[in-house]
């Protein structure tokens, strides 16, 4: 995966690991490898739409998960954070437990509001839980919650060239260079270190490439000769 190079380095592809996510996508046109929960492997285009809460009976979309809250916008954060939210002090924060059978994602997960922190930040995130952070707009819908309300968490992911079914792990790895053993239209010309993976054809074998490159004894290779 790649990674914005500032100060928050955020993951730029969508990332899930054992059925929550880590990261939603910031950039379009990549690909991910996908785990299902029966083991079977894929590597496809994800399009990650309509992820919201509903709260009493209401959708309430996201904004971002894992990701810096802005004005007037509903986070949801969870131990892949880290500990603790590391948000400021103007907004509301709701702990939320997943009941029955933990995250998913690709039902709805019912959860539970064990705390709700008005006026305060930085929340502790429990493991296994996560939390709903609101300022503005969204702080006043999160204000009505109180101890033992429930609600939903749900989102949609949809691979562009296949089917997933249930998936547990999800790693973007960029641009697809090859599909179905042909070069896809993607281009990049010039030489660098590069990693790929690949899947064979009957979905039961790993590769994995590393080329190394930028020094005099290896200048590393273009994405078409990679591809080939």
């Amino acid at each position: 995966d790649f990674f914005r190079m500032n100060d928050d380095n955020r993951i730029l592809d969508g990332m899930a690991v054992n059925g929550q996510l880590v990261a939603l996508p910031i950039d379009a046109g990549g690909a991910s490898m996908i785990v299902e929960r029966d083991g079977r492997l894929t590597i496809d285009e994800l399009n990650y739409v309509n992820y919201k809460v509903i709260l009493g009976g209401t959708d309430v979309p996201l904004n971002a998960v894992n990701d810096k809250r802005g004005p007037n916008q509903l986070v949801m954060y969870n131990s892949n954070y880290g500990t603790t939210t590391h948000t400021n002090n103007f907004g509301t924060e709701v702990i939320i437990k997943p009941l029955a059978d933990g995250w998913s994602l690709v039902r709805p997960v019912e959860f539970e509001v064990t705390n709700v922190i008005n006026g305060g930040g930085n929340s502790v995130i429990p493991e296994g839980c996560a939390v709903l952070s609101g300022h503005g707009s969204a702080q006043n819908i999160l204000n009505q919650l109180q101890v033992g309300d429930k609600g939903k968490f749900s989102i949609e992911i949809n691979a562009l060239n296949g089917e997933i079914s249930d998936p547990l792990h999800i790693l973007g790895v960029k641009p697809m260079i090859l599909k179905k053993g042909a070069h896809t239209s993607y281009v990049w010309d010039e030489r660098h270190p590069r990693t790929a993976l690949g899947l064979s054809q009957d979905k039961r074998t790993v590769y994995f490439c590393v080329v190394d490159g930028r020094q005099s004894i290896s200048k590393g290779v273009t994405v078409t000769h990679l591809a080939d």
